[in-house]
């Protein structure tokens, strides 16, 4: 598994914690997620060639979390982030890039209007249903009422997108 792929996963992680209002450890996923992405080596190298102990040396992982490093290297998947995002199952990779939505508006898209992804928030905004129940309100009003920055935000995640499949 590749740095940026396990950084991704304990980023929204980081997030998911955040959107439970958990304190403390969605600042360690972060930090470990910034961590491992920074890294020259492949995270997967460091832990074939030197171990579980050389994973728990990298800045911000401690045990717990290289745990969680070597459950993605060895299987692809993790069950803690599967359960975390049966709470909240949103694609964070596509709207938490959306400027003005942190985890607590994510939460509340989903909770209150179903909100999943960029197309639901667009339909949304578009039918002016997230300014009722939500607190998008003020600049950010303005933002999501004509779509400019969620089409925007879907054209940069579709570029994404594509680079990452070429890999």
């Amino acid at each position: 598994m590749r740095n940026f792929e396990v950084a991704r996963i304990l980023r929204n992680i980081s997030i998911l914690l955040d959107m439970d209002d958990v304190q403390f450890k969605p600042r360690a996923y972060e930090k470990a997620a910034r961590s491992v992405e920074a890294l020259e080596a492949e995270v997967e190298d460091i832990y074939q060639r030197e171990g579980f102990k050389a994973l728990t040396q990298i800045p911000g992982v401690g045990e717990s979390i290289a745990e969680k490093i070597v459950e993605l290297i060895k299987t692809g998947r993790l069950g803690y982030y599967e359960e975390l995002l049966k709470k909240v199952p949103v694609d964070l990779d596509s709207l938490w890039g959306i400027e003005g939505l942190g985890p607590k508006t994510i939460k509340v898209l989903y909770q209150k209007l179903g909100i999943r992804s960029i197309d639901e928030l667009e339909k949304a905004a578009l039918a002016h249903e997230i300014f009722q129940t939500t607190p998008l309100q003020g600049k950010n009003r303005s933002k999501y009422s004509g779509c400019d920055r969620i089409r925007q935000n879907r054209s940069e995640a579709d570029s994404f997108s594509d680079l990452r499949s070429h890999d």
